[in-house]
């Protein structure tokens, strides 16, 4: 039932564009600032410096070797996961998945 409620805002069409915004991990981990800025932008919000400035220090540091870290580069852990992950279960987690990697236009592994 989730998925259905997830594919259904998904799809709502232009008369609910307005109330919801797609948001991939990715994304964010690639271009930040951009992204906040747009997301600010869609909820009304001022982004203020000060919350750039967090933004730009916590995804732009040096790569980090513990995983729960909120420091690190974004940009460049943004896909470790697919490189650190047994093939099996890669090819497990894109068959279990290959509905959303469908809908929000991901790419096999």
């Amino acid at each position: 039932k989730q998925w259905y409620q997830r594919r259904v805002a998904i799809t709502a069409g232009e008369e609910f564009k307005h109330r919801y915004r797609v948001v991939k991990y990715e994304d964010i981990a690639t271009a930040p600032i951009e992204y906040a800025k747009l997301l600010y932008k869609f909820t009304g919000l001022e982004l203020t410096k000060s919350v750039q400035d967090y933004i730009i220090a916590s995804s732009t540091g040096a790569v980090v070797q513990g995983k729960y870290e909120v420091v690190r580069n974004t940009a460049e852990v943004v896909d470790n996961w697919k490189n650190v992950m047994d093939p099996v279960h890669a090819k497990l987690v894109e068959f279990q998945c290959q509905k959303m990697f469908k809908t929000f236009g991901y790419k096999n592994l």
